[in-house]
C-alpha cells in the first residue's frame, strides 16, 4: 500500500503528485536547463596576450571577369573607370565597393554585373531629363537636379546573421540578400528605391526620379530659406557695425571739440596776459605762436568743417 504525503501538489493532468515528486521533477528540469547549449558558441574573455580572433578571409574577385559580356564603350562616361580596376575584395559583410573608381557602388559579387547596369541606367536617364553631371577625382558622383547636386549610388541590403551569438556590443555579421537599392542622396535625405516583392529597381526608375525632383525641390527651398535668413543676419550685423561706428565716431569728434575748446582758452588768457604786459607786435614770435595755436585748436574741432561731424554717406 503507497502511503502519501501529508499536503500532495495536484496535477491536472496526471493527477495527484507527491512533494518529493514534484522536487525531483524541479531537479531535472533545472538540470536540463543548465545543460542547454545557451552561451555555447561565445568565447570567454580574451587576454591582451591572446592572439586575435580568426576573422572571415575575404573573397578575392576579378572584376574583369564580370564584364567580359558589357561593352564598356556603350557604358556612361563615368563609369570608364571601372576598366582600371583589375582585383578587389569582398568587406566583412561581403560587398565590393568600387569607391577606387569613384563610383559609390557596393555590391555582392553575384550582383556587381546587375549594380553597374543598374548605375549606368540612372546616368543615361538623367543625361535625357537635361540634369548635369558634377565629377571630380576622389569625390563621390553627383546629379544636378534643380540646381542641387545629389549623390547617387547603388548598393545591396544586408542582414544580420542571426544564427551567431555575439557579445554585447559587438557588431553582427551581416550577409548580403540579393535586394538592389538606387538612391540619391542630399545630406540625410534620401529618394530610393529597392527590390521588393518581386518587383526589381530597373521598373521603378520613374518613381526615382520623380522622388529625386521633389527632394531637390525641398533641398531648393530649405537653402533659399537658409540663404534669405543669413542674408538678414549679415544685414544686421553690418547696420549694427555701422551705427557702433557713427557712435564711436561722435564720441572722438565731442572729445576733439572739448580738447579745441580747452585749447581756446588756453590761448585767451596767455595773450590776455601778453597784452597786460604791452602791445604785441604781429611780427614777434608771442604773435606767431598765438596764431599757430588757433589754427590748431581750429584743425582738430570737428564743428570748423563744411558739415560738422557728419560722417559721409550718413
Amino acid at each position: 500500500m503507497l502511503l502519501l504525503e501529508a499536503d500532495p501538489l495536484v496535477d491536472l493532468r496526471a493527477g495527484p503528485v507527491t512533494k518529493s515528486e514534484f522536487e525531483r521533477r524541479a531537479a531535472e528540469m533545472k538540470a536540463r536547463s543548465l545543460a542547454r547549449p545557451r552561451f555555447r558558441n561565445l568565447s570567454p574573455p580574451r587576454s591582451i596576450f591572446a592572439p586575435p580572433r580568426a576573422t572571415p578571409v575575404p573573397a578575392k574577385v576579378y572584376v574583369r571577369d564580370f564584364l567580359r559580356e558589357v561593352d564598356i564603350k556603350r557604358l556612361s562616361p563615368p563609369l570608364a573607370a571601372i576598366k582600371r580596376l583589375d582585383k578587389l575584395e569582398t568587406d566583412r559583410d561581403g560587398l565590393l565597393d568600387l569607391k577606387q573608381a569613384d563610383l559609390q557602388i557596393s555590391v555582392s559579387p553575384d550582383l556587381l554585373l546587375r549594380g553597374i547596369k543598374a548605375y549606368d541606367a540612372v546616368l543615361k536617364a538623367a543625361r535625357e531629363r537635361g540634369w548635369p553631371l558634377k565629377i571630380s577625382e576622389g569625390v563621390v558622383l553627383r546629379i544636378i537636379v534643380s540646381s542641387e547636386p545629389l549623390e547617387l549610388a547603388v548598393t545591396e541590403k544586408t542582414e544580420p546573421l542571426s544564427e551567431i551569438k555575439v557579445r554585447p556590443g559587438e557588431r553582427r555579421p551581416r550577409s548580403p540578400t540579393g535586394a538592389l537599392v538606387v538612391s540619391m542622396t542630399a545630406g540625410y535625405q534620401r529618394a530610393l528605391i529597392s527590390d521588393k516583392r518581386g518587383t526589381r529597381i530597373e521598373s521603378k526608375l520613374p518613381d526615382l526620379f520623380a522622388k529625386a525632383e521633389a527632394l531637390a525641390s525641398e533641398v531648393h527651398a530649405r537653402n533659399e530659406r537658409f540663404a534669405e535668413t543669413r542674408r538678414q543676419e549679415e544685414g544686421e550685423s553690418r547696420r549694427r557695425d555701422e551705427l557702433e561706428s557713427r557712435i564711436d565716431q561722435l564720441d572722438r569728434n565731442v572729445a576733439a571739440w572739448r580738447r579745441a575748446q580747452r585749447i581756446r582758452a588756453y590761448i585767451q588768457v596767455v595773450a590776455s596776459r601778453m597784452e597786460a604786459k604791452g602791445p604785441i607786435s604781429p611780427e614777434s614770435d608771442a604773435a606767431k605762436w598765438l596764431a599757430w595755436a588757433r589754427r590748431y585748436a581750429d584743425s582738430i574741432d570737428p564743428t570748423c568743417g563744411s558739415i560738422a561731424g557728419t560722417p559721409k554717406g550718413f
